[in-house]
């Protein structure tokens, strides 16, 4: 067809130049992150176990967990980063509110800390590698966490594929940051070190701890192992232990 012919006659549609506002948003797969979260249960749990607001306006604890799960899912790293979910008309429809500002995520987050905590801390003199205990929030969101493991599990029985065994697979991981109060790791350079130990066979975090960046994999392992085991289901009747430490 001669390039000098009208864009029109070459297509068989009309061009409408007026935005389509109705349905249309950049972050619609975060939809189904949140029909996962909701359907398992999550609201619920967060409910029973993480009474953190003082006031009863503003946002639920649970909605708050769900934004940041959703901006972690795109790729978010920091409460200032809820601006890549925010003036989105169909993604607030769907969630049935406007996600938060970052304000808010920040204060949120701000009450798992507790600052008497921190005092136990011996001098570096004195012991250089020190783990913080959790504080009672942090707690409670590992009472979330097991909820929803025994949750999932449930749901393996319900479609006849009940978990029996479960291999607790538990290490440290690096996570590199340049905030001044993080500590050098052993691969030269500055972060945090928390222990993840994971349901191997059905790919499910069970617990976490916080540490510091100079906490070695190899220091008191058995806090985060506890509450691992803790949070299996009664299904499992075979429970097996991997780690970097040792296997039993």
């Amino acid at each position: 067809m001669a390039a000098r012919l009208p864009l029109l006659h070459k297509t068989p549609f009309i061009l409408d130049p007026r935005p389509l506002r109705d349905a249309t948003s950049p972050h619609a797969g975060l939809l189904s992150v949140s029909r996962a979260y909701r359907s398992l249960g999550l609201p619920d749990l967060v409910a029973a176990n993480l009474p953190l607001r003082q006031r009863q306006r503003g946002f639920s604890e649970a909605q708050l967990i769900e934004s940041v799960v959703l901006l972690q899912s795109v790729g978010g790293e920091c409460p200032e980063d809820m601006l890549l979910l925010g003036g989105d008309d169909c993604l607030e429809r769907g969630l049935g509110y406007a996600p938060p500002k970052a304000t808010a995520v920040r204060e949120f987050l701000e009450r798992f800390h507790d600052k008497e905590l921190e005092k136990q801390r011996p001098k570096r003199e004195v012991q250089k590698s020190f783990i913080f205990p959790s504080s009672q929030p942090v707690c409670a969101l590992q009472e979330v966490q097991s909820g929803l493991v025994r949750r999932i599990a449930r749901l393996y029985e319900k479609q006849g594929q009940p978990q029996r065994m479960a291999t607790v697979d538990q290490d440290a991981t690096i996570i590199e940051s340049h905030k001044q109060a993080a500590y050098c790791h052993y691969e030269e350079g500055r972060g945090y070190q928390p222990m993840v130990a994971v349901w191997a066979e059905a790919d499910l975090v069970l617990a976490d701890e916080f540490r510091d960046g100079n906490v070695p994999a190899k220091q008191e392992p058995l806090t985060c192992a506890k509450l691992a085991f803790a949070a299996l289901p009664e299904s499992v009747t075979l429970a097996v232990f991997s780690g970097r430490f040792g296997l039993s």
